[in-house]
């Protein structure tokens, strides 16, 4: 682009300048990108198999404990004035409509299923886990010594 008359005709210039512009960027998005893949490889290289392991174990304690909690929402068929089940917090959501929380690790959800099962005729069962936000709060609520890992 510097040389001599390279400007006299305008047009077919402001083009290859463009063109070179646009070349640029790209090779410089492949030479970024390339980096990038180069500084995955050391790290993946210099991670020993333990380590990678160490770090999964964590993340299934951390995910164990915050999601221990399930939410059982149930629909009866029939009228119940108060609803009690061993090993679950009972919330009443509508006349019909209850929604359990169960810590697992004191007790199987599939223990509280059989539970209401043999005690109340149900329309309708889900189990969830709790809304993310109250995961998150819980998150920020624990001392950084209780989080697992």
């Amino acid at each position: 682009m510097g040389a001599p008359g390279f400007w006299d005709d305008q047009k077919k210039a402001a083009a290859l300048s463009a063109e070179h512009a646009r070349l640029s960027k790209r090779v410089e998005r492949y030479d970024g990108l390339a980096s990038e893949v180069d500084d995955l490889e050391e790290l993946l290289s210099i991670s020993s198999d333990e380590e990678l392991d160490e770090l999964e174990d964590s993340v299934d304690a951390m995910r164990r404990s915050l999601l221990r909690r399930k939410l059982v929402e149930v629909q009866l068929a029939g009228d119940v004035e108060d609803l009690a089940i061993a090993g679950a917090v009972v919330e009443r959501l509508t006349e019909h409509g209850f929604r359990l929380v169960v810590d697992t690790e004191r007790r199987s959800v599939r223990e509280v299923l059989d539970e209401l099962l043999e005690a109340h005729e149900v329309d309708d069962i889900s189990v969830v886990d709790p809304p993310l936000e109250d995961v998150i709060g819980r998150i920020y609520a624990r001392p950084v010594d209780e989080i697992p890992g």
